[in-house]
This record gives C-alpha cells, sequence and structure tokens, in this order.
C-alpha cells in the first residue's frame, strides 16, 4: 500500500510542478523563469521535507497515519495554491510563488521518509528503496504527461490542481485510521467519501 500510495504521490508532484508552472508563468513573466524558480524550490522543498522527518516521526510516531497527515497537507495546500493564485488575493510574485509551491513540497519531501519507513521488508533496504523511487518515478512521469497532455488541453490549469488535490485528500482518506474522529470526518468531508 505505500509504494502505491506513492506512485500517487509522485504523480500529483510532477502533476502540481507542470500545472504551477504554466499558472505563475504570466505573474514571472516568461516560462524559463516561472519553470526555473518551481524547480529550485521544488529541490529546496523536497531536501527540507525530508530532514524535517525526524521530528515529524516524534510528533507523530504513528508513521501511517503521518503519511495520511502529508497527502491531507499536500491536498489542502495545492486547494491554497489554487485561491493563492486567483484574483481575490493581491500578493507580490515572490510571495505568491513561495506560498504556493513551498509548502506542497516540505510534504513531499516528508513523505519519502515515511513511506521507505513503512515498508515491511527491512533485511533488504536497498531494494525496498529502489522499489520506492521505482514506483515513485512511474507516477512522475505518468503525472507530467497526464498534466500536460490531457489535464491543461480538456480542463485547464487550475481546474487540474484541484482535481490532482482531490487524489491527494482521497489516498489520506483511505489512509486514515477508522478510529481517527475529527481527522477522518474532515477528510472524508473535503473529498465526499
Amino acid at each position: 500500500m505505500p509504494i502505491v500510495v506513492y506512485a500517487l504521490s509522485g504523480f500529483t508532484a510532477i502533476g502540481y510542478e507542470v500545472l504551477w508552472t504554466r499558472i505563475l508563468t504570466p505573474t514571472l513573466g516568461t516560462f524559463v523563469y516561472a519553470f526555473a524558480s518551481i524547480l529550485a524550490l521544488y529541490l529546496l522543498g523536497i531536501g527540507g521535507g525530508s530532514l524535517i522527518y525526524p521530528v515529524s516521526v516524534k510528533i507523530i510516531p504513528n508513521k501511517k497515519l503521518l503519511l495520511a497527515i502529508c497527502q491531507l497537507a499536500l491536498g489542502v495546500g495545492a486547494l491554497g495554491s489554487v485561491y493563492l493564485a486567483s484574483n481575490q488575493v493581491v500578493v507580490p510574485p515572490l510571495v505568491m510563488v513561495m506560498g504556493m509551491v513551498l509548502p506542497a513540497t516540505l510534504v513531499m519531501g516528508l513523505t519519502f521518509p515515511t513511506v521507505v519507513a513503512l515498508l515491511p521488508d527491512k533485511r533488504q533496504p536497498a531494494g525496498m528503496v529502489g522499489l520506492v523511487y521505482f514506483s515513485n518515478t512511474l507516477g512522475s512521469v505518468t503525472g507530467g504527461l497526464v498534466a500536460s497532455f490531457l489535464l491543461i488541453p480538456v480542463i485547464g490549469s487550475t481546474q487540474g490542481v484541484i482535481l490532482l488535490a482531490i487524489i491527494n485528500l482521497r489516498l489520506a482518506a483511505v489512509l486514515l485510521p477508522k478510529n481517527n474522529g475529527w481527522l477522518r470526518l474532515t477528510t472524508v468531508g473535503l473529498v465526499g467519501l
């Protein structure tokens, strides 16, 4: 199950990158600047997110719950990015880019060590980490293709982000323990399960 979640997480992560680049290009001037800015924030966020894993696991020792919270935060953050990019909010371009991308990428970075910690076979760590990376890579390649060739032309960038956020929220709803009251109700309410 964690490997499937990480594959879908990779799908949404690269999908977000493509869609956010498309959304932010008018704000940042050109595609090259938008892509470079988003890529830099992606790398910074993913690295930073993996560094906060030891602290996060002390606060939330249940790793399955931590993974669910990561997916919930990613979905909510993506929905927040849609609001931030709308004409309802006026912020400087740098604040907009950082607000749209950095929180989500921190959670993406936190997801990898959480998934690795959930793997059942600890005797073969290299093989298991390789399998996790492979599943994420497949999801990432598929997410980039789907975002570029399906979501943007068919439903548009903003609606594409919303659709990907729903995927993350549904993953969170599936991962949350049945007895986790308010968090489960909030997640289920967000996705309408």
